[in-house]
């Protein structure tokens, strides 16, 4: 069942990466914890898949027979996350994403809950939303957990 909350009246995702960003907030402080987390969403409705990313969580399709990537990871060495992070004031040095002051280092340029990183407002909890029309013989692979060594 799609939680409605999250979904706007044209099907599409709607934008909740604040309140979602809020409560891991609220949750990590009450624990004293400043650790984070990615995500990656796909909802089916039709023939149309919405795919919403943060972090480096990660969906892939074999969409009419081609392997497709829907979604992408939020990493600083993609051009269009450092030009983000510049105009928020934050720089990224050695692979890692710093906010205005230096302090905590990410390697990710958004996620969720990392309190240290996200205290500037540089790394973000925005997603990628993408759309996509899969057909009947279509396979959906969606990554839902790795073990970082």
């Amino acid at each position: 069942m799609i939680n409605k909350q999250f979904i706007n009246n044209s099907g599409v995702l709607s934008n909740k990466d604040h309140e979602i960003q809020s409560k891991i907030e609220d949750d990590l402080r009450i624990e004293g914890q400043t650790g984070g987390t990615t995500a990656v969403v796909g909802i089916l409705q039709d023939n149309q898949l919405t795919v919403a990313n943060v972090g480096d969580s990660r969906a892939l399709g074999i969409l009419d027979g081609k392997i497709t990537p829907l979604s992408q990871d939020h990493k600083p060495s993609l051009k269009r996350e450092r030009e983000r992070i510049r105009r928020a004031g934050g720089y990224v040095y050695d692979g890692y994403v710093y906010g205005k002051g230096g302090g905590h280092g990410l390697a990710l340029t958004r996620s969720f809950g990392d309190l240290l990183a996200h205290h500037n407002n540089v790394v973000s909890a925005a997603p990628d939303i993408k759309t996509f029309i899969v057909g009947a013989g279509d396979i959906l692979i969606f990554e839902i957990g790795r073990a970082h060594v």
